[in-house]
C-alpha cells in the first residue's frame, strides 16, 4: 500500500517536482513518516549557514539534496525553503517529518530562509514566512510557536540577522490592515527640502535605535526620499510616525548608498526612523498631505 498523505492546505509555491532529480528524490532517501499534526508545537526557523547564496533556489535545492544523500545518507532535512524572491519551495513538505532540528523533529516543522551569512530576511521572505506560519496553524488547528534552531542546539542558526527579527515577532502573521476612510489633500513641496542629514551634525544613527526626525509640518503625512550612506553593513531602514516600530522595511541596503521614497505619517511634527546597522540617514521632503 502507498503511504497516506496528510490532508492539508497547499502551503508552497513550488512543489518537489519543480526541483527533484532522478536518483535524488526525497522519497528515495528517507523513510520518515508524515508530519503528525497532533504532535507539532513549533515552526523552527533555519538558514543555510553560508556566505554564498544565489537567487537560483532550484539549483541550490538540487545541490543540497545531492550533498545530503551522498555524504549523510539521507534526504535534505527541511520541510520548506523560502527563496530570496519570497517563493516557498516544498522540500520534505508535510509528507515527511523534519530532519533539521535534532532532538525535536517529531514536534516541529523546519523552515529554511535562504539568506547569506548574517543578513536578515528581506521583506518578501518575511511576508512569505508569515503566510506559511498562518497556514501551518490552520492545518494544525491550534497556535504554533515560532522558534530559532539555536533554541534547540549550540548553533548560530538562523544567524544574527534573522534571529533578532524572530525575537521581535516579525514572522508572526498579521491581520489584514483596515481600509483608509479619510482622504488627505496633497501638496507638492517645490523645490524639495532636506529636513535632516546626520552627516551635517556628525551624529550617525546607531544600529537598531530609534531617531525622531523633525520634518517641518505639524501633522498629516510627508512623502520623503530616504537615503542611507556610510552604513556599517547590510540591513534595512524603517520609517513611521510614532509608537512601536512596525515590522516593515522602507529601504533595504547593502554596501552601496541607496535611497527610496515613502509616505510616512507625521506625529507631533516628527517621523521616526530606525536602521538595522549603523549608518548616516538623509531625509528629503517632496510632498505633504494634510
Amino acid at each position: 500500500m502507498g503511504r497516506t498523505r496528510p490532508a492539508r492546505l497547499i502551503m508552497f509555491d513550488r512543489s518537489r517536482t519543480a526541483w527533484e532529480q532522478p536518483g535524488y528524490t526525497v522519497a528515495e532517501h528517507t523513510d520518515s513518516p508524515p508530519v503528525d499534526r497532533n504532535r507539532i508545537t513549533d515552526v523552527v526557523i533555519h538558514y543555510p549557514g553560508t556566505d554564498h547564496v544565489t537567487d537560483d533556489t532550484r539549483t541550490m535545492l538540487r545541490n543540497t539534496q545531492r550533498y545530503y544523500a551522498d555524504s549523510r545518507g539521507y534526504s535534505i532535512g527541511y520541510n520548506y525553503v523560502i527563496g530570496t524572491d519570497g517563493e516557498c519551495w516544498e522540500a520534505r513538505g508535510l509528507d515527511y517529518r523534519s530532519a533539521a532540528t535534532k532532538g525535536a523533529n517529531v514536534d516541529t516543522v523546519s523552515v529554511q530562509i535562504k539568506q547569506a551569512g548574517q543578513a536578515p530576511a528581506n521583506p518578501d521572505q518575511v511576508a512569505r514566512v508569515r503566510r506559511l506560519v498562518a497556514d501551518l496553524r490552520e492545518w494544525a488547528g491550534r497556535p504554533l510557536g515560532i522558534t530559532a534552531h539555536r533554541d534547540y542546539a549550540p548553533t548560530q542558526c538562523p544567524g544574527d540577522g534573522i534571529t533578532p527579527q524572530l525575537r521581535d515577532g516579525m514572522f508572526e502573521p498579521r491581520p489584514t490592515p483596515p481600509t483608509p476612510t479619510e482622504d488627505l489633500t496633497m501638496r507638492i513641496v517645490s523645490p524639495p527640502v532636506r529636513v535632516y542629514d546626520t552627516r551635517q551634525i556628525d551624529d550617525p544613527l546607531d544600529a537598531q535605535t530609534v531617531r525622531r526626525v523633525p520634518v517641518g509640518y505639524a501633522s498629516g503625512a510627508v512623502f520623503v526620499n530616504l537615503t542611507v550612506t556610510q552604513q556599517t553593513g547590510p540591513g534595512y531602514l524603517s520609517a513611521w510616525g510614532d509608537g512601536p516600530r512596525p515590522d516593515v522595511s522602507n529601504l533595504n541596503y547593502s554596501a552601496r548608498d541607496l535611497c527610496n521614497t515613502s509616505w510616512v505619517p507625521i506625529v507631533d511634527g516628527h517621523i521616526s526612523v530606525w536602521a538595522y546597522t549603523g549608518c548616516h540617514v538623509i531625509v528629503d521632503v517632496q510632498c505633504v498631505a494634510d
